[in-house]
C-alpha cells in the first residue's frame, strides 16, 4: 500500500518538476555550440592556426580589459623586501571595488545585501 502511494506521488509530481526545469532552461542564455577545440580536427593545421591568430588580438584585449577593471596594479612598494632583497613587497589591496563602494560599506553589508546590489568585487569571483 505504501509503495503504491509513493508511486502515485512520484508520478503526479514528475510533470510539475519537468515544467520547472524547462522554465529554468528558457531563462538561461544559450551557450555556444562549442567552447573548446575538438579532439579530432578535420581542418588543416594552417587553417586552424590562421583562425586562432585572427582571434587572438580580440581575446587578449578582452582579458586585458577584465584585468584592468578588476585589479589595481599601481606601484606601491613597502619597506619589506622580497627574499632575494632586490624587490620591495607591494602594499595595499589590489582588488578594485565597484564604483561608489568602500571597504567599510562592504564589510558592514550582509551577504544578502551584497547579492542584491551586486557589490561583491569581481577580482574575488
Amino acid at each position: 500500500m505504501l509503495s503504491v502511494m509513493i508511486g502515485i506521488l512520484c508520478t503526479s509530481f514528475a510533470p510539475a518538476l519537468k515544467s520547472q526545469e524547462q522554465e529554468k532552461a528558457q531563462d538561461k542564455p544559450k551557450l555556444p555550440d562549442q567552447t573548446y577545440m575538438p579532439v579530432v580536427i578535420d581542418k588543416p593545421f594552417e587553417e586552424v592556426m590562421q583562425a586562432d591568430v585572427e582571434k587572438k588580438p580580440k581575446l587578449m584585449q578582452r582579458q586585458e580589459n577584465l584585468f584592468q577593471n578588476r585589479y589595481d596594479m599601481s606601484d606601491q612598494p613597502s619597506e619589506t623586501m622580497m627574499s632575494g632583497g632586490r624587490k620591495a613587497v607591494q602594499e595595499g589591496v589590489r582588488v578594485k571595488l565597484p564604483e561608489g563602494v568602500t571597504w567599510e560599506q562592504l564589510s558592514a553589508a550582509t551577504p544578502e545585501r551584497i547579492k542584491e546590489t551586486n557589490t561583491f568585487p569581481y577580482g574575488f569571483r
